[in-house]
């Protein structure tokens, strides 16, 4: 976790990050984004009071806890994480973020943000306004279609999260967690194959209701029977087929 946390717990919001000009016509990142399946009129307007770009470094908030809720933002580059602090001062990760996706949905009807999230690496995300989501017009309509896509992409993930917590043990959780995050980053059309683990044991441990230990022993496990192939935070090959297998309940090779 970042050592930012502790200096957040207080309420502070977020420093305000670094601002470029952009342009969603030429965006590599369009296709993922809710304007993908816009035409270029609507795109006009959507291009036009959109934030963009916004870029923060490791550690950085995009948003914490508290701080009023202005909008929701699309990751077009960079890795992100959130979580929740607790009355106690403990902290819960809540989600893992890559390019594509979609930062503050859990916030949307409400006043304030219910989580803070942060760059886990340099990254670039674009702010759509809320007022933008609300309108009673085609572009918005559209927008809100798209998003209420994303919406039901993470209350399924969300769901599978609660069963695997529930149900699963140390091996079928992790294997869980590299299936579905290697999943979504070929669909962001990242390389098969490879896979970077730009959050740290702890932050995994966190996420998935396991000790930080038992992370890096199922992972070491995993290593020896040829599952995968990991140095430190780098994965150079997983077998997605028995990662399945195994977030199934099939047993482990011999």
């Amino acid at each position: 976790m970042s050592r930012k946390r502790n200096s957040l717990m207080s309420g502070g919001f977020a420093v305000l990050p670094t601002r470029n000009a952009s342009d969603c016509f030429s965006c590599g990142r369009r296709s993922l984004c809710l304007a993908g399946d816009l035409n270029d009129s609507r795109l006009t307007d959507y291009d036009e009071r959109v934030q963009q770009t916004q870029t923060f470094q490791p550690g950085e908030s995009v948003f914490t806890m508290g701080q009023p809720f202005e909008g929701i933002y699309l990751i077009k580059t960079g890795f992100f994480e959130s979580y929740w602090v607790t009355e106690g001062g403990g902290s819960k990760v809540t989600g893992f973020y890559i390019p594509g996706d979609i930062l503050g949905l859990e916030s949307l009807g409400q006043e304030s943000h219910i989580y803070t999230t942060e760059a886990l690496t340099a990254g670039t995300v674009c702010l759509v306004p809320v007022s933008m989501l609300w309108e009673n017009t085609e572009a918005s309509l559209a927008l809100t279609q798209k998003m209420l896509k994303f919406m039901s992409r993470i209350i399924l993930s969300d769901t599978e999260l609660i069963y695997s917590m529930a149900t699963m043990n140390a091996n079928q959780r992790i294997a869980t967690f590299i299936f579905n995050l290697a999943t979504r980053m070929e669909r962001a059309g990242f390389r098969k194959g490879e896979l970077t683990l730009q959050m740290q044991r702890v932050d995994i441990g966190s996420y998935m209701g396991l000790a930080e230990e038992t992370v890096s022993r199922v992972f070491s496990r995993f290593n020896d029977l040829g599952i995968l192939s990991i140095n430190r935070r780098n994965i150079q090959h997983y077998d997605l087929d028995k990662l399945h297998e195994i977030a199934c309940g099939g047993d482990l090779p011999q």
